[in-house]
This record gives structure tokens, C-alpha cells and sequence, in this order.
């Protein structure tokens, strides 16, 4: 999804569940550690041929994320700036319903 943005993330392994999947994810992308609690939201979206699954969850970071090691860029995006970057595909079920949640609040 080059020149899209997308939430932190990657393949499960099959020793992990996904809350430690996304844990370690973060982790090797953020150089941080986290606490994933709630399941929020899974979405599956078709792009061509692909179809892709988008667990998200709820996740609290012991420190804020300064940079990433996979990425070009990291950003920190407030409700009202949702929608000011170009989402990958996958990722704008989730984003459209951070937008509504109370979560943010």
C-alpha cells in the first residue's frame, strides 16, 4: 500500500494470539512497549484479487512513539484529523468508526 497510511501491524505468527502479535508488531515498528486490551473492530476488505482482515484493538503505550522503523513517516492524528491523510483501503472501516467512537473522547 505504498503512499497509503495504515494502523501499526502484521502477520500473526502461529505461536501468538493477536493481542501479542499486535504487542510485538508495535514493538519492532515503534521501538515501544504497549498494553493491548479490547477488541475493537475487525473488517475485511477486498482490493483486486486480495482480501484482507483488519483486526484493530485498543492499546495503551507506556510512552508515546516517536518514530518507526518500517515507515516513512508516524503520525499522531486527533478526531477531527481522521481524514486529512489518504487511508490504505483496509484501514478506512476502522477509521470511520474511530471517528464516531467515544473512544476518543
Amino acid at each position: 500500500m505504498a503512499g497509503k497510511w495504515e494502523f501499526v501491524g502484521g502477520k500473526i505468527e502461529s505461536t501468538e494470539s493477536p493481542e501479542i502479535a499486535l504487542a510485538r508488531e508495535i514493538r519492532e515498528e515503534l521501538s515501544v512497549d504497549c498494553f493491548v486490551s479490547d477488541h475493537f473492530t475487525t473488517d475485511v476488505t477486498v482490493v483486486g484479487e486480495l482480501q484482507i482482515t483488519l483486526r484493530c484493538y485498543l492499546a495503551e503505550f507506556q510512552s508515546p512513539p516517536i518514530a518507526s522503523s518500517d515507515h516513512d513517516e508516524l503520525l499522531w492524528l486527533p478526531r477531527e484529523n481522521l481524514w486529512d491523510v489518504d487511508w490504505a483501503d483496509a484501514d478506512i472501516p476502522a477509521v470511520t468508526m474511530l471517528e464516531s467512537s467515544r473512544l476518543l473522547d
